[in-house]
């Protein structure tokens, strides 16, 4: 470049980007035209705001709180501005204003994660010899706004590690405000958490697609494993409370199945059996709709099985006109004893779900 006297300018605008020998910055003419911005008075001129203003969001620490109050605007029917409206679009514009000059990324330099986490959103910076690389944050939604703080934390780490995962595979350090050298232990669970919560995209867990079954509810807390003395005592105390609701729960599981037992008998048919139908355990209107239920029958029939469906069920030669299905439950049927001559029938109804009502004869 010498030899043919050209000249390189030390600083290059790219994409709004000014790339320097400092780092990256945002472009002067750019944020001279969000520091003029008027106030908008519709939807598209408050989307082109935040359209601008989120080009440059890796520049700003906390750009999803700070633009919440404008963002919420968005929605369906909500365009009112109000003086949250004000103070936020004018916060926004001085914070563009005064944004930081990222350090350009080197790969083979150690990276810090730093994030942290409030009451309505998420935040997190990436950083290499203390100089910040990007900021990243987000709002939380009504539902992350129920967590407790520890979750906070963990979905921050886990949020900005699926961010980020591309500048963090070399090396990653985890960090955060209150202690730093130990939240790197607390990834495992913030990774159990992320996995066992329910994801919108794939209306289910990444745990129940991946193992085919629903997560455990909690995982067992083995003592000494925390060194804070308080948080071991009641995570031990914890454990001891669920073994002791484990305890009851299977005694009062066996009760009840050992009260259950005692009314039913161990039976089996065979194909060309006869059997009654019981219709049903459950009163049903549309069959069985005398006005006194205790005299009417609870068992019809009899039917002859045709067939046995799995252990427990046996499929029946049910009448032709006959508007239910054929295949009943063991518990249903009671085996009928001597001679059938002929198959039984089922109770008439209308469409409706009435019971027809059909004399037995006339008399004069």
């Amino acid at each position: 470049m010498r030899h043919h006297k050209l000249f390189a300018k030390r600083s290059k605008c790219v994409l709004g980007h000014v790339i320097s020998a400092k780092g990256v910055a945002t472009d002067p003419s750019r944020v001279e035209v969000m520091s003029q911005w008027p106030v908008p008075t519709n939807l598209k001129q408050l989307r082109g705001f935040l359209g601008l203003t989120g080009y440059y969001r890796r520049f700003i620490q906390w750009y999803a709180n700070i633009s919440n109050p404008l963002t919420q605007l968005l929605k369906k029917n909500s365009f009112l501005w109000s003086d949250d409206s004000q103070r936020a679009f004018e916060k926004l514009k001085q914070t563009m204003v005064k944004a930081l000059v990222l350090k350009l990324l080197d790969i083979s330099k150690e990276f810090t994660l730093k994030t942290d986490a409030s009451g309505v959103g998420l935040g997190a910076v990436l950083l290499q010899e203390g100089h910040p690389i990007a900021f990243l944050s987000k709002t939380l939604s009504s539902k992350h706004e129920l967590m407790s703080t520890y979750e906070k934390e963990f979905l921050a780490v886990v949020y900005a590690l699926e961010k980020w995962k591309g500048c963090l595979e070399c090396y990653l350090r985890c960090m955060t405000e209150e202690q730093p050298k130990h939240w790197m232990k607390w990834l495992s669970l913030a990774e159990w958490w992320y996995n066992t919560n329910h994801h919108y995209a794939i209306n289910t867990t990444p745990y129940e697609i991946f193992y085919g079954q629903c997560p455990p509810v909690d995982v067992p807390y083995v003592g000494g494993e925390s060194k804070v003395e308080s948080v071991d005592r009641s995570l031990k105390a914890r454990e001891e409370d669920v073994d002791i609701c484990k305890f009851h729960l299977k005694r009062a599981h066996d009760k009840m199945k050992s009260q259950a037992d005692k009314h039913r008998t161990d039976r089996e048919f065979m194909v060309g059996d006869w059997v009654y139908l019981k219709l049903q355990c459950h009163r049903q209107v549309t069959i069985r709709k005398e006005k006194q239920h205790k005299l009417s029958p609870k068992y019809y029939g009899p039917f002859q099985i045709i067939a046995k469906v799995g252990q427990v069920a046996y499929k029946l030669q049910l009448p032709n006109a006959s508007q239910i299905h054929d295949v009943f439950h063991i518990s249903q049927l009671k085996k009928c004893k001597g001679v059938v001559t002929h198959s039984g029938s089922l109770p008439g109804f209308h469409t409706q779900g009435v019971m027809r009502v059909e004399p037995l004869a006339i008399l004069e």
